[in-house]
This record gives structure tokens, sequence and C-alpha cells, in this order.
């Protein structure tokens, strides 16, 4: 291994170079049971070919089979710095691998957010499935959860299946005790016909609390206490009235 490493560095061409540092990474890993030396050889493949996937791959086999999950964040956050800017499908890749695994590996949905933000408002704003994640995120917390209503409201659009998103709104505008959205969610549903049981329920016990129709003409009086604006409320606006029930024709 130390031969192999010491060969390394004094190739003077970077693709033989790198290819070396990847021989030895399996050395290091295969008969030594050497898996931080592993990693460090193939981050020196890398750091000479940043675009060589098939090593960093192997540097994602290696940490998740030692369940090194820190590690394993430590070399996303390397390998996005990497990558060049063009090269947007990786980067793209690499955030949404960060995402994934701050979400459902380390529990730290403050760390997806972040990561899910720069692939849904930077990298790839029409990439549905990223953006159903970041809203799910941001469900997650009171404090957040008004920023996921315009991603559900964008992926309606969008998605393959339109329920996802609506029953998702469902939840959160129930959840934010806005019955009039949660109302027209529901309805949404119910036109899909994907509503089960429980939603159809929850849309007629919502019925129930709408304020009924009403059953004759407002009067004058109710017009002035229930409907005018406080600052039409008074004597000038009252012989306004007078005068256009009385000529009409003088407002035209």
């Amino acid at each position: 291994g130390e031969a192999l490493n010491d060969l390394g560095m004094l190739i003077t061409d970077p693709v033989k170079q790198a290819d070396t540092f990847q021989e030895l990474a399996e050395i290091h890993y295969l008969e030594e049971g050497n898996w931080e030396g592993a990693v460090a050889a193939l981050n020196n493949a890398l750091d000479l070919q940043p675009n060589r996937i098939a090593a960093f791959s192997r540097i994602e086999e290696i940490l998740a089979q030692q369940q090194a999950w820190r590690a394993l964040e430590g070399n996303y956050l390397r390998m996005i710095k990497r990558m060049p800017n063009e090269n947007l499908k990786a980067r793209l890749i690499l955030w949404k691998s960060v995402g994934d695994l701050y979400y459902r590996v380390l529990k730290d949905p403050a760390g997806a957010r972040v990561a899910y933000e720069v692939v849904v408002h930077k990298l790839d704003p029409t990439d549905t499935q990223a953006a159903l994640t970041l809203a799910e995120l941001y469900a997650l917390e009171r404090s957040t959860a008004p920023k996921a209503l315009p991603l559900y409201h964008k992926v309606l659009e969008t998605a393959e299946d339109p329920a996802v998103p609506a029953r998702k709104m469902v939840d959160l505008y129930l959840a934010l005790e806005d019955h009039e959205r949660a109302f027209c969610a529901l309805s949404a549903l119910v036109l899909m016909r994907a509503a089960n049981d429980v939603e159809r329920n929850a849309l007629q016990m919502l019925l129930k609390r709408a304020p009924q129709w009403p059953k004759r003409r407002l009067t004058d009086e109710l017009w002035r206490r229930h409907v005018l604006h406080p600052d039409c409320r008074n004597s000038l606006a009252e012989l306004c009235s007078i005068i256009y029930r009385g000529a009409p024709h003088l407002f035209e």
C-alpha cells in the first residue's frame, strides 16, 4: 500500500495518477480493512479528476457499509465544492443526496431544507418530486409550514397524481386552521373522485359550519350596518343614497 501511494505521488499524468489512487483505495479497504485510508485515496483521485463518478460512488458505498454518516456528509459537501458549476446534473444529484442523508438518516430536517432549497430554487425548479420533498420538510414545523403551500399549489399543476399534493394541502390547511381553504382542497379531491371516506366526512362537517345562504334581500339598514365602510356611514353618504334612488341617471 505504501509503495503504491508513493508511486501515485510520483506519477505526473493526472489520469494515471488517479487510476493509481483508485487501485490503492481497493488495497486499503479489501486487503487491509482500512476504510479511512481507502476514502482518503479515493479523494486524492477525485481531487485530480472530479468527474470520476465511479470513485465517488465507491466512497458512498464504503461509508454506507461503515455507517459513517457524518463522514459521508463531509464527503458530499467536499464533492459539491469540487464539481464545476456547469455540471448541473451532477450537482443536482449531489444536493439531493445530501438532502436525503440529512432527512432520512441524520434526522436533521433543517439541514435537509437547506439542501432541497438549493435544488428547488436554484438548480431545477421543475423537479416535482424535489418540490414535494421540500414542501414536506417545510410542513414539519408550524413556523415554516406556510412556505409549503405555494409549492403544493405549483406541483398540483404538473403532478402525475394531483390528488397527492391536494391531500397534503388539506392536512396543512386544517393544521393551520384555515378551514375555508381546507374546504376548497377537500372539494377538489371529491371532484377528482380521489376522496376517501374520512375526507368526505370532513367535507360534510365543514359544510355544516359554512354560513347559511341569505333568505331575503338586504335592507338599507343592513347595508349600512354590515356592508358599508365606516367612512361611508355619514349624513353625506345617506344624502347621496337618497339622490341615487330618486335620480340614478345623475350618476351615469
